[in-house]
């Protein structure tokens, strides 16, 4: 009887310990994709930030004025950002990060 209950004693600390390595496995592959994202994120917004510098500085030079290419470009990117929130429910990126995350969140 003793050897039974060291048996499942010893299967109940095992189930745990694999428990515990899963769900670290778990927080590491979510860790791991928000740093990508980060990084991705900030790489891309860097560009577009001075993409857009670029232009408003290019567009201020055709029109010999201070502010309107800032002005333009700015507008430009309200518009396009009220677009893109408006529709991002077709965006199929959005919901396939989200949908990633969830799986690698749930524990089962």
């Amino acid at each position: 009887m003793s050897d039974l209950k060291e048996l499942l004693k010893d299967y109940l600390l095992l189930r745990y310990e694999q428990g515990k390595v899963d769900i670290e496995e778990r927080i590491d592959s979510v860790a791991h994709s928000l740093v990508s994202l980060l990084f991705i994120s900030t790489l891309l917004s860097s560009t577009l930030l001075f993409i857009s510098l670029g232009i408003a500085f290019w567009i201020n030079a055709w029109l010999h004025s201070d502010f309107l290419g800032f002005l333009i470009v700015g507008g430009t990117s309200l518009l396009l950002l009220v677009g893109f929130l408006l529709s991002r429910k077709r965006f199929p990126f959005y919901q396939r990060l989200v949908n990633k995350i969830k799986d690698n969140v749930h524990v089962s």
